[in-house]
């Protein structure tokens, strides 16, 4: 049994090919289907590495009720959030509106010209705690759409009223400036640091690069002592935790625990290019030998795990193998001594937080360091260079062993923007590294995005099996910039700053709302989203503004160009407009303004 979705090259779209529910790709024939058929649309957004994805497809997806309930009374749309992240963010901005939260999946309901009316994340496939089974929202929603319609097209109207409120002109802004803005962040960060675990908040913990940078470059400009200790600390705490592969290296998305022990697993390209960055600042203004290590050892891992033969890197790793979140990453005590031997396994214990009893799911164990070195020669007796060569050999051995396991999943997208994040990061470890391979490497992975990806139609967002498709939002064009304009700065190439010069060129025309004056997100001329949106906050990626602010001045020292001149006014208005309206979301922005000494 197949759907639409078999001709996809999408490994998340393909991942529900052979679905009992009668899938359509984002398409126009969709939408046609819905409104001459007077069906409402059902609209699941998520990607290949989402583990809560998965479990909502093997609970409602590949059932043959609920498929056949979705079949008969709507029209089913699904959409890789990565390909197409102009659909998700208006629809996932709907889901806060109404609901106060967001995720992966998402689950959207709208009428047959793509309004909507009500929305949601995962639905469990039976009534669970305050979420509603799946099956009865569809049979709410089904018959309110039969019986009680005006009530679904009042709440759509109602909906796309809210967000067009929001779309205005920008103004002037009044009180504190990018300082002030920078210096209130800091005392909410102080009061919700956790200075047991570091971090911000409670659990989930995710790795708030935003944050983080802000904090490092607090320091660096107004030398607050304090704020470069929040976020070393952190950095070491999430280092020495298990949100980092300590077998394989690289960081796993999340942490499901406040001790940044237990991870959500999967493997995302961006948060690997952010924290590269992160680690290489902090190891700057600290000193510390581990930050500068942990940016190398990530950045081999993305070169031995997520590089393409034409050097573009793949967007991630599932969270899952075998069917279970993790399978891949844990151990059982007993498999632990069987690959290390008896000796070498209970020295292991003492480095390594090792229950028999196991700290994860199913008595098995997420590895993770108990305390920093030093502390741990202390409590061993060893010294640190013997303790780093024995860790080194141990892991070197679980490495071996776990290669033989059935790896998660690789999705094999290339997508611009976080290429472009990865550009930028290796040329600055390149730089403090002296390396010059990694600066090839990012050579190279630029001209395979130029080349591929950056056609006469303009720039487009996904490169999988030499077929590029969609186009690209603002953050494709900004994360690319950023990347060229790091390689032109350090290597001077003629051709790299004629990209920019287009690529500069082309933001101003696709993107520049000029009645509004501000940059929006998705290309100006684009007719199937119901609203046009501007340009997001920080989130897993930060702003696209701050990334093109943060490229334009990076190439302002060599040249001279009419359409970046007005394309860094327009940010840095837009960037502090956004700031003083919400500041704890445009924290990259106030980094870079921080940084250029700007505030």
């Amino acid at each position: 049994m197949t759907n639409r979705l078999k001709s996809e090259k999408s490994p998340y779209l393909l991942q529900h090919a052979n679905n009992p529910v009668e899938w359509y790709p984002w398409c126009q024939e969709a939408f046609s289907k819905a409104k001459r058929e007077d069906r409402p649309i059902f609209l699941s957004i998520g990607y290949s590495a989402c583990h809560w994805c998965h479990v909502m497809a093997r609970e409602s997806f590949e059932d043959k009720e609920t498929a056949d309930f979705l079949n008969k009374n709507f029209v089913s749309i699904k959409v890789d959030r990565e390909e197409q992240p102009d659909v998700d963010h208006f629809y996932m901005d709907v889901c806060h509106k109404l609901t106060g939260s967001g995720g992966w999946p998402l689950s959207v309901f709208m009428t047959p010209d793509g309004r909507p009316f009500f929305a949601g994340t995962y639905f469990p496939k039976r009534t669970y705690g305050n979420m509603p089974a799946f099956i009865a929202v569809l049979e709410e929603i089904s018959r309110l759409w039969k019986a009680g319609r005006k009530r679904l097209l009042d709440a759509a109207d109602a909906i796309l009223r809210e967000m067009k409120s929001q779309l205005k002109p920008i103004s002037e802004t009044g009180g504190p400036g990018a300082k002030g803005l920078a210096l209130s962040i800091f005392e909410h960060l102080k009061l919700a640091f956790d200075h047991e675990h570091g971090g911000f908040g409670n659990a989930p913990k995710f790795p708030t690069t935003g944050f983080l940078n802000l904090l490092l470059c607090l320091y660096e400009r107004e030398k607050n002592r304090d704020a470069l200790d929040m976020a070393c600390f952190t950095l070491e705490k999430m280092r020495l935790g298990g949100i980092w592969d300590h077998v394989g290296g690289g960081f796993h998305r999340y942490s499901v625990d406040e001790r940044w022990l237990i991870p959500h697993f999967e493997k995302m390209l961006y948060d690997q290019a952010l924290l590269i960055h992160t680690y290489l600042k902090a190891h700057e203004l600290s000193g510390n030998r581990l930050f500068l290590e942990t940016a190398r050892e990530t950045a081999r891992f993305c070169m031995d795990e997520l590089m393409s033969r034409e050097k573009g890197f793949y967007s991630a790793l599932d969270a899952d193998s075998e069917g279970r979140e993790g399978e891949y990453y844990v151990w059982s005590a007993k498999e632990l001594e069987r690959v290390l031997g008896d000796a070498d396994f209970k020295l292991f214990k003492r480095l390594f937080l090792v229950e028999e009893e196991g700290n994860f799911e199913n008595g098995k164990n997420v590895i993770a360091l108990r305390e920093d070195m030093e502390s741990l020669s202390k409590e061993t007796g060893k010294s640190i260079l013997e303790l780093e060569d024995f860790i080194q050999k141990a892991l070197g051995k679980l490495f071996s062993s776990r290669r033989r396991r059935i790896r998660p999943a690789r999705d094999e997208k290339i997508i611009t923007a976080w290429n472009g994040l990865m550009i930028g990061a290796l040329v600055e470890l390149s730089m403090v590294c002296n390396d010059k391979s990694l600066f090839e490497v990012a050579e190279k992975c630029l001209d395979l995005i130029l080349k591929r990806l950056f056609l006469k139609e303009g720039l487009l967002r996904r490169l999988i099996d030499s077929e590029a498709k969609y186009r690209a939002c603002l953050e494709d064009y900004a994360c690319l910039l950023l990347g060229a304009s790091k390689i032109y700065k350090e290597g001077k190439n003629d051709d790299v700053l004629c990209a920019c010069r287009n690529l500069v060129r082309e933001i101003r025309q696709r993107f520049l709302d000029e009645s509004l004056n501000m940059l929006l997100y998705a290309p100006i001329s684009a007719k199937d989203i119901p609203l046009r949106v501007t340009a997001p906050p920080d989130g897993a990626l930060p702003s696209p503004v701050s990334v093109l602010f943060r490229a334009l001045k990076t190439l302002s020292p060599f040249w001279d160009d009419e359409n970046a001149r007005l394309l860094l006014d327009v940010t840095r208005r837009q960037g502090l407009f956004e700031a003083s309206r919400n500041p704890l979301g445009n924290c990259a922005f106030l980094a870079c303004v921080l940084e250029e000494n700007e505030a």
